[in-house]
């Protein structure tokens, strides 16, 4: 009896014993497992910090270009460093002083009506040229004041009509007639077509730049119904003042034709980019022959620009003439050189899908 139970007792104690390893191994292996685990996060901590130390991760940074500087009257663009003024110039366009026109060509802007006697004159607004020499320079009218006011900054011209002088006199406009330095004569060329600006002395002059914002919408965008034309020409009176306008799908501007002659200014022919033909009323008011010709209002505006053309409005009730499509939006031309054509009525303009051969 006594035999049986230490046998019993010892069954016991090695299910004891048993139970006891069991657990001790349990926990061993657990505490050795995170102890393996502590040890290889150390490592790895130890590893990224010393590579870390070696190779420094890419910094990335956005670049910020410096914005382009465009031109306010063609919507091109020009050197940062490019001081912007506005200079507008009266040009004369008599058979005589055509050879040695200057600066026409370079102009931003180009208005062009007629002054008395069915000639035509050109209003020639620049804002980035240092031209030495550009005209020749004629008289000013009213109208062509007015329009230069919407510039603002300087204006070159050799008098005026009695109206448009007593208009400068109480204008804001920094006035450059002609006084034998900035404005001179060249008497290789006979009077009165022989006076020219240098642009260069006129920009050096101190006045602000007064063009704030572009011009136009130089965003190019066509209307998709604009028709396709080649050639539009514009019975200004006489013949040798009839324009033609031939589209050049090479260049995608216009060569100009004055009289049927190709127009060229310091030997280089005109070609702006855009056309507008702005309608408005005009009348003759003096035995002269002077014009009084209406600024204001709202008018027919045709626009010319990549072969294209299309009808909307010219609008000024107050400061400049802005331009609109059919749908009251601004118009939008392409950027480069725009000539401004100002006539009376439609029954002036032939527009045509035909046109002379580009040369």
């Amino acid at each position: 009896m006594e035999f049986t139970f230490w046998r019993e007792r010892k069954k016991l104690f090695l299910v004891l014993a048993g139970i006891a390893v069991f657990l001790a191994a349990l926990i061993g292996g657990r505490l050795f497992f995170e102890y393996l685990a502590e040890d290889s996060a150390t490592d790895e901590n130890s590893l990224a910090h010393s590579i870390s130390g070696l190779v420094k991760p890419p910094v990335i940074e956005n670049e910020i270009l410096p914005k382009e500087k465009l031109s306010p009257l063609t919507g091109l663009e020009i050197d940062n460093s490019t001081d912007i003024k506005a200079i507008s110039a009266m040009i004369e366009n008599h058979p005589a002083s055509r050879p040695q026109m200057r600066g026409l060509n370079e102009a931003g802007i180009v208005i062009e009506a007629l002054a008395e006697g069915g000639i035509t004159r050109f209003l020639a607004v620049f804002d980035t040229s240092t031209k030495k020499r550009v005209g020749p320079i004629r008289s000013a009218r009213p109208y062509f004041v007015d329009w230069a006011e919407e510039f603002g900054g300087a204006f070159v011209h050799a008098g005026g009509s009695t109206t448009a002088l007593e208009q400068l006199s109480e204008s804001d406009l920094l006035d450059f007639d002609e006084d034998g330095e900035i404005l001179y004569r060249d008497f290789q060329f006979l009077q009165p077509h022989n006076l020219f600006a240098n642009l260069a002395d006129v920009r050096e002059t101190k006045f602000e730049n007064s063009l704030s914002e572009s011009w136009f919408d130089f965003t190019g965008e066509i209307p998709a119904s604009a028709a396709s034309i080649s050639q539009l020409s514009l019975d200004f009176s006489l013949p040798s003042y009839i324009v033609d306008y031939v589209y050049d799908t090479a260049d995608g501007d216009y060569k100009r034709l004055l009289g049927g002659t190709v127009h060229t200014a310091n030997g280089d022919s005109i070609r702006p980019t855009n056309i507008i033909v702005q309608f408005t009323e005009y009348f003759p008011i003096d035995d002269a022959g002077r014009l009084e010709l209406r600024t204001t209002g709202e008018g027919i505006a045709w626009y010319f620009s990549e072969g294209k053309f299309w009808q909307g409005i010219w609008r000024k009730s107050g400061g400049r003439t802005r331009f609109y499509d059919d749908f009251g939006n601004p118009a939008s031309l392409n950027p480069g050189q725009t000539f401004i054509e100002i006539l009376d009525t439609p029954d002036r303009v032939e527009v045509t899908q035909s046109g002379l051969p580009v040369e």
